[in-house]
């Protein structure tokens, strides 16, 4: 087979423009490379009309076959008639090439709308059931906490976990910052559905622990001011239960 070299006499590719790679694994269709201090960009792509009309841009496709039209894109589109421009991803949906996922010109990125209101926007408008975040990870027995933070630019401010030990798993709720940065849970929620609060290993289906001092442990208030309206505390069971009622 012939080859095309620019810039070189010895192209490695069917098209090689400039520097190529020996490497085993580098394209045999083309090649383009350079030196550069900074960033080498090696291609442009140009739409002279791109920025005339919102949508407008220029794209990547991908096929992967012969006979097939595009069943993937990267395209960069025009967000404004200026020069604020997105980055969108797409691929063959039914019979058509739609776009998955965008990159807009502000850095927020949008998975299943071209237009994120948030630095991740993910939406899903199908009207079934559909798990819109999963986070997978190994837990071994027992694991380590899995977690999201959200931190400053030094410490942890506030922090969901989710840890494993045999024979079920806890949600921990805690990191939150209260004058000075902690570390520790606030609340507990349990595989077997036992809540704790100042407690690591509740035992009961709500279990509070706190070192009180003239401070209110639990509050239960009715805020409806009619002449009807009280605040109850209910312990139940099948065979009677309890009220505390609050009289004036």
């Amino acid at each position: 087979e012939s080859s095309v070299g620019i810039g070189t006499t010895s192209p490695l590719s069917q098209l090689q423009v400039g520097v190529g790679t020996s490497s085993a694994n580098r394209s045999l269709i083309a090649s383009i490379g350079g030196g550069s201090d900074n960033m080498l960009r090696t291609l442009s792509l140009v739409n002279t009309l791109g920025n005339d009309t919102v949508g407008n841009g220029a794209a990547i496709d991908f096929h992967v076959a012969a006979t097939y039209s595009a069943t993937a894109r990267i395209a960069a589109i025009s967000e404004d008639t200026s020069t604020a421009t997105g980055l969108a991803f797409s691929t063959y949906t039914n019979g058509n090439i739609e776009e998955k996922l965008r990159i807009s010109n502000s850095g927020s990125v949008g998975i299943g709308t071209d237009s994120p209101s948030a630095k991740l926007h993910v939406k899903d408008d199908t009207g079934t059931e559909v798990t819109l975040l999963q986070l997978e990870s190994s837990y071994n027995n027992p694991s380590g906490n899995k977690s999201i933070a959200w931190s400053d630019a030094t410490n942890d401010t506030g922090r969901i976990s989710v840890d494993y030990t045999s024979p079920m798993s806890k949600m921990r709720f805690g990191s939150l910052y209260n004058s000075g940065y902690q570390t520790s849970d606030l609340m507990v929620i349990q595989g077997d559905g036992n809540v704790g609060i100042g407690t690591p290993t509740p035992g009961a289906k709500l279990d509070v622990i706190g070192n009180v001092d003239a401070t209110t442990t639990i509050k239960v208030k009715n805020t409806n001011s009619g002449s009807d309206a009280t605040a109850r505390f209910v312990a139940e069971s099948d065979s009677g239960n309890i009220q505390l009622k609050a009289v004036s």
